[in-house]
């Protein structure tokens, strides 16, 4: 039993310790001379409040301070999204000021990590996106630094919804460490509950010669 016991604690550890698949990430890199946004994955709107239909002629962007990071091809002259608030999460990932994109590419994705006023954040979205339909877009800004821009290293997630329709966006600005496969958080679960079994049976092997 005791043996059973601390597998199944270090099993739980394990799989706490086992970082959560964002369904939208946004990697912000330096590449070479230019900083390069690239967004991949879904958004599953069920868990967010669908709200108003705006205009946007100009969305390519990143600003640190209010966590507001925009790409995609826009519309002529302007494309309609839809907004989606409840997000929660950080409310700055840097200090920069708003700073255009050079050059940007795929389907539209507007985040707002802070809103004026307060509450929420929000995620803009084209109309008649489909929830949970896959897509990806990128931003280049030609000439510019992950400092000049103001951004601050680190990872920035931002979670909405629950059960099901639990999902998040994550912002990843700068080198990301690897993640380890599934076939990973297996070795490192076998090695500790091996590391635990040898306790144990020391343990034991102890009382007995005391006895």
């Amino acid at each position: 039993m005791r043996i059973k016991s601390i597998g199944l604690a270090v099993f739980s550890v394990a799989l706490a310790a086992a970082p959560a698949k964002a369904e939208f990430i946004i990697s912000i890199q330096q590449v070479g001379a230019n900083v390069v946004g690239t967004g991949s994955g879904s958004v599953d709107t069920a868990g967010l409040t669908q709200g108003n239909t705006v205009p946007a002629a100009d969305y390519d962007l990143v600003s640190a301070q209010f966590a507001n990071y925009g790409a995609g091809v826009p519309g002529e002259p302007v494309t309609l999204f839809t907004q989606f608030s409840g997000l929660s999460g950080p409310l700055s990932f840097g200090a920069g000021d708003t700073t255009n994109a050079s050059t940007t590419s795929g389907s539209s994705i507007i985040l707002v990590g802070k809103v004026s006023g307060g509450g929420p954040g929000i995620v803009d979205l084209p109309v008649g996106y489909v929830s949970g339909s896959s897509f990806s877009n990128s931003d280049i800004f030609n000439n510019k630094t992950l400092d000049g821009l103001g951004l601050t290293l680190g990872t920035y997630t931002y979670t909405f919804g629950s059960g099901d329709d639990a999902d998040s966006i994550v912002v990843q600005i700068g080198p990301v460490a690897p993640v380890p496969e599934p076939s990973t958080w297996a070795m490192i679960i076998l090695g500790f509950m091996g590391v635990g079994f040898m306790a144990y049976r020391k343990k034991n092997q102890m009382a007995i010669n005391a006895a």
